[in-house]
């Protein structure tokens, strides 16, 4: 089976052009599953063609992705996928646990509909999970149990499901994590899970996980932030925001981000937004280089200035996709209010902190 998913994948691209495609010869069929405009995670849907004869049509799905638990990436399934990075997947994961995740799938329209899959479900036992973030796909032998039921040998450490309606996640609390229960609408859906160490699922009790960390959801790395920097100090951190997805250029790009406000005695502060591009990636950073309105700022390879003069971003090569800097410094005014008007540099030493530990990528 070897090489199995890239060849599938690249079968019904080739497919899709013509203007007649013949049968496929598919497995089961599961749902009806409730999809909304936007994004959703949906068990084993690799592809749009899945939905044939069924009551979405196949040109609603505008993008799909896979989660890599081993390497912690994500691959592009559709469109385009990338096909020397589904080539070289056999070396990192295998095929058949990659068809029995959850997958993100953006759909431009409200749906219930049934899909078709290309492998039968494996029951849950048969499931391995991987050190770090998982994404569970939902099958029909979970419904009427926790996951603290199914967890087997597995510590976990934080699991969530996403909110389609809303488009963000909602992070299981510990009391839902032993009692609450999947139902018979989920089955189809997926959610994520973060265990401590390559484990097994099963129907074996134990322990309660311990309390929930607050960290974001998948982590974009495993950054920790220095309270001090120079005269800077750190006021307030927010990492993890909810993930925002917008149209650019036809593309749709979708980013998860947050922001570091460091700041001094007197009102001089620097604001880093770290940024984990999910979609669209390569169409957002040839736009911001395209409408950057200076380059290698300060002498600096890789660093452009935005079309505000506060602002400076870089794509670094490590972690996260963007880094963006803001300059302030804040004058009161007469009327109570405040004032700002300075350049973003490279030369403070929040900067120059960021520049170092998350160097841009030259190209």
């Amino acid at each position: 089976m070897k090489k199995r998913i890239f060849l599938l994948l690249l079968i019904l691209s080739l497919l899709s052009l013509a203007v007649f495609v013949s049968a496929t010869n598919w497995g089961t069929k599961i749902g009806p599953v409730i999809l909304r405009e936007g994004w959703n995670l949906v068990y084993g849907f690799l592809n749009p063609d899945q939905l044939d004869g069924q009551a979405l049509e196949k040109s609603h799905i505008k993008a799909i992705y896979a989660y890599i638990p081993t390497t912690g990436e994500y691959l592009r399934a559709w469109p385009n996928p990338d096909s020397n990075e589904w080539q070289n997947l056999d070396n990192v994961f295998d095929d058949h646990e990659l068809l029995q995740t959850a997958f993100w799938v953006y759909t431009d329209k409200d749906a219930n509909t049934e899909y078709w899959l290309y492998d039968e479900p494996v029951n849950v036992e048969e499931r391995t999970m991987y050190a770090g973030w998982n994404f569970l796909g939902i099958t029909p032998d979970m419904i009427s149990k926790s996951l603290n039921d199914i967890k087997g040998d597995c510590e976990i450490i934080k699991a969530a499901v996403w909110d389609a309606d809303r488009q963000k996640w909602d992070v299981l609390s510990t009391t839902e994590l032993e009692e609450g229960k999947f139902n018979e609408e989920m089955a189809g859906l997926g959610l994520v899970v973060k265990v401590s160490d390559d484990c097994r699922l099963g129907q074996v009790s134990g322990i309660t996980p311990p309390p929930l960390p607050e960290e974001s959801i998948p982590e974009p790395g495993s950054a920790s932030f220095p309270e001090t920097i120079g005269e800077f100090t750190l006021e307030s951190k927010n990492i993890g925001d909810d993930i925002k997805c917008s149209e650019l250029n036809g593309t749709t790009v979708c980013g998860q981000g947050g922001r570091l406000q460091y700041a001094t005695s007197d009102n001089r502060e620097v604001h880093i937004l770290p940024i984990k591009i999910i979609s669209g990636k390569e169409t957002l950073i040839n736009y911001l280089k395209a409408t950057a309105s200076e380059s290698n700022v300060d002498g600096i390879r890789g660093v452009y200035r935005g079309a505000e003069p506060w602002e400076l971003f870089w794509f670094p090569n490590k972690d996260y996709d963007m880094i963006r800097t803001q300059d302030y410094k804040f004058i009161p005014q007469a009327d109570g209010d405040y004032y700002s008007n300075i350049n973003g540099t490279t030369n403070t030493s929040v900067v120059k902190w960021f520049l170092n530990k998350y160097p841009p990528t030259i190209n």
